[in-house]
C-alpha cells in the first residue's frame, strides 16, 4: 500500500450459485460407480455472482451473471448486448425490474460465467465515477484470465486502479472474499433453498400423488443473492430450518434414519491451513451409500462443522496433514 500510495484496498471475487442445493433422493446402492441424485432438473443451472468490498468494511453492489441464449440474428444479438446487458427484449423486462427493485447488476451471456468484457464493465461501474478519481486505489482479485487481459489492465491504469493478483492456490489464506464472504453467502442461500423446499412440502397434495420438487426460478435466486449479500438470518436459524425439512422428508420415506456427528480435530499451534477431504461412508447395517444433505451452518467441506450434529452421517471428514 505504501509503495502505491493507497489507503484503501478493494477485494473482488466471483462464485457460482446453483439453483438447487439438496437432493430429493438420498440413497444409492452399494458398489455403484456413479451416485445419481435426481432433482428438479436444474442441478447444473447456475448464476455467477461477483462480490466487492473494501478495507473499511463497505460492501458494494454485486454483479449477477446468468445464462442468456443469443439471438439467431447478429444485429439483434449486438443490440441486446449494447442496450439490454445481453438479454432479449422479453427477459430484459424481468431483469430490469429486478435491477430497479434490488441492489444488483445483471448481465447475460451464453455460459453465465465471467469474461474479460465483464471485467471492464465491472471496473467502470464501481470506479469510474468515484469522487476521488485522482487518488489511486488497490484492487485484489484472483488470477482468472478474464481479470488480466490487456484491455482490463489498460482500463485499470486509466482509472488509477492498481490490480494485485492473489497467488494461485493461496486464495484460502490471501483472499478475504473466499475466507469470510463466500461461506456465509452460501449458508444464507442454502437456508433460503431449505425454506423454499419446506414451503413446497407443506402444500396439499391429493392422495397417492408423489411429491415433485420444483426448482427455484431465476427471479428467486436473484432475490436470494441480493438478500444474502445484505445480511443473513440469525445464528442457528439455518440448522432449525434444515432439521424441520429433514423431518418432513423423513416422513415421506426419502431419508436414511442414521443420525451422526462430525468432529473436527484441532491442528497444533502454528500448523499451516490444510483443506479438508471428504470420502463416502457406507452404513454397515444397510450397506447403502447416503448422499449428503447439508444444512445452513455451512457445507461439510468448509471446516465449520465443529461438533454440530449432522443429518444422515453422510461423509467421513479427514484432514490431509500428518498431525491427525
Amino acid at each position: 500500500m505504501k509503495k502505491h500510495g493507497v489507503d484503501r484496498v478493494y477485494n473482488a471475487d466471483q462464485t457460482a450459485v446453483f439453483f438447487e442445493y439438496l437432493p430429493k433422493q438420498t440413497i444409492s446402492g452399494r458398489g455403484a460407480q456413479t451416485v445419481r441424485v435426481p432433482c428438479a432438473g436444474k442441478e447444473k443451472e447456475r448464476v455467477t455472482v461477483m462480490l466487492l468490498g473494501d478495507s473499511y468494511g463497505n460492501r458494494y453492489t454485486p454483479f449477477v451473471i446468468a445464462k442468456a441464449e443469443p439471438s439467431g440474428k447478429e444485429d439483434v444479438t449486438a443490440e441486446n448486448k449494447a442496450l439490454r446487458h445481453g438479454f432479449g427484449t422479453g427477459v430484459w423486462k424481468e431483469v430490469s425490474a429486478l435491477q430497479s427493485r434490488l441492489d444488483v447488476v445483471m448481465y447475460g451471456n451464453t455460459k453465465g460465467w465471467w469474461s474479460g468484457e465483464l471485467s471492464l464493465t465491472f471496473l467502470r461501474h464501481h470506479f469510474a465515477n468515484r469522487p476521488d478519481k485522482d487518488k489511486p486505489l488497490l484492487l485484489l482479485w484472483d488470477d482468472l484470465s478474464a481479470h488480466w487481459t490487456a484491455e482490463v489492465k489498460a482500463c485499470a491504469d486509466e482509472l488509477k486502479v492498481v490490480l494485485v493478483p492473489v497467488p494461485p492456490a493461496c486464495t484460502h489464506v490471501r483472499q478475504p472474499a473466499d475466507i469470510s464472504w463466500n461461506m456465509p453467502l452460501k449458508a444464507r442461500l442454502r437456508a433460503r433453498w431449505l425454506e423454499n423446499l419446506q414451503y413446497q412440502l407443506r402444500q396439499p397434495r391429493a392422495a397417492g400423488v408423489k411429491f415433485k420438487l420444483i426448482a427455484p426460478k431465476r427471479i428467486d435466486v436473484t432475490e436470494w443473492v441480493a438478500a444474502a449479500c445484505v445480511g443473513g438470518a440469525e445464528s442457528g436459524a439455518g440448522l432449525q430450518t434444515s432439521t424441520a425439512v429433514a423431518n418432513e422428508l423423513l416422513a415421506l420415506g426419502q431419508l436414511d434414519r442414521v443420525l451422526g456427528e462430525v468432529q473436527e480435530p484441532s491442528p497444533p499451534m502454528g500448523a499451516p491451513y490444510t483443506p479438508w477431504v471428504i470420502t463416502p461412508r457406507l452404513t454397515a447395517d444397510t450397506e447403502m451409500l447416503p448422499v449428503f444433505l447439508p444444512n445452513a451452518t455451512g457445507p461439510i467441506t468448509d471446516g465449520w462443522a465443529g461438533k454440530t450434529a449432522r443429518l444422515l452421517s453422510l461423509f467421513v471428514l479427514h484432514p490431509t496433514p500428518d498431525w491427525v
